[in-house]
């Protein structure tokens, strides 16, 4: 499997769709103690959500649903040899991540992700948005994009990947806005392979500076289980690169990442630098395999049965 120091990631909620965590439920006893835990705290079945005759309520439960099927894909890798050293994540995914270093108990763990999941909805419901992608853009044409928007556009533009900028606006009407700036950069001769990528309307609510609301709330729950939190140290590599050492550090860290934007290139320069050089990616989808390939030119996919280890050794 790995050749070196294992890093283990999960992705964030945007990667759910019907039928994931199936073939791990189905092959791993782990896995089903996972999804039992998870579906006792959700108070639905997870299994019927993820894979069974209620994926279309997936949108409804994408927190603990995306914990579940991370954790057993995880159950899933341990019982075939997987060994990992760190454990990192995108969003959501984070929350599954300090789970996996036993910095919650597994029914904790699903706790965290289902009031993180009640506290953003809330703040969403009082303050629908949109996400929207924006392709090929450098930070140059950027700041050109934010001087064709209006003044007063609560618009939140987050650099996950270069050239690859994402925008999440907690108004409705900025998707077409932004839009028409596009185009008028190209225009002005000032863009030319930019392309806009409007989310579906139904997507799960997303962290942003706009989600000031769910701190408070958030943090009243995570005090409740303070004293059972195990800081993960070394064993969580956090976007910051400082290690969470105290449970207070672990509370505030999670607080922080709902009102902040994921770093993917500084964590995996983190990560890189502490000597991971394989990267086993756990969860539905391939959005993050393909960061992380970006970020690594000339890094190497490789297929495992429970899920896509990213090479970097040779890079």
């Amino acid at each position: 499997m790995a050749k070196g120091e294992l890093g283990l990631g999960f992705p964030g909620q945007g990667q759910l769709e019907p039928g994931i965590g199936e073939e791990a439920w189905h092959k791993s006893i782990g896995a089903k103690r996972v999804f039992y835990a998870g579906s006792l705290v959700a108070e639905v079945d997870l299994t019927e959500v993820c894979f069974g005759s209620m994926t279309s309520e997936l949108k409804d439960y994408p927190q603990v649903a995306l914990t579940a099927v991370c954790l057993g894909d995880l159950e899933y890798a341990k019982d075939r040899g997987a060994k990992p050293k760190k454990t990192f994540a995108l969003s959501a995914g984070e929350v599954a991540a300090l789970g996996a270093t036993n910095t919650f108990m597994l029914h904790d763990t699903f706790y965290v992700a289902r009031e993180r999941e009640k506290a953003m909805r809330v703040s969403n419901d009082n303050d629908p948005g949109r996400m929207v992608s924006i392709k090929g853009l450098t930070k140059e044409q950027l700041g050109h994009l934010k001087d064709h928007l209006p003044t007063s556009a609560r618009v939140f533009l987050a650099n996950v990947l270069e050239h690859d900028w994402h925008s999440y606006s907690v108004d409705i009407s900025m998707p077409p806005r932004i839009e028409r700036a596009v185009q008028k950069l190209k225009e002005l001769g000032l863009a030319k392979k930019v392309r806009v990528v409007n989310m579906p309307d139904e997507v799960p609510p997303a962290h942003s500076p706009f989600q000031e609301e769910t701190v408070e709330p958030l943090r009243e729950k995570l005090e409740v289980i303070k004293s059972r939190i195990i800081p993960p140290g070394e064993k969580f590599m956090p976007e910051t690169g400082v290690p969470l050492k105290t449970q207070q550090d672990v509370i505030d860290y999670l607080l922080r990442q709902l009102v902040t934007t994921t770093n993917l290139p500084d964590l995996l320069q983190f990560l890189y630098r502490s000597g991971i050089k394989d990267y086993l990616i756990l969860g539905p989808g391939d959005f993050l395999p393909g960061l992380i390939q970006r970020q690594f030119k000339g890094a190497v996919l490789l297929n495992q049965p429970f899920g896509q280890i990213v090479r970097v050794d040779n890079v």
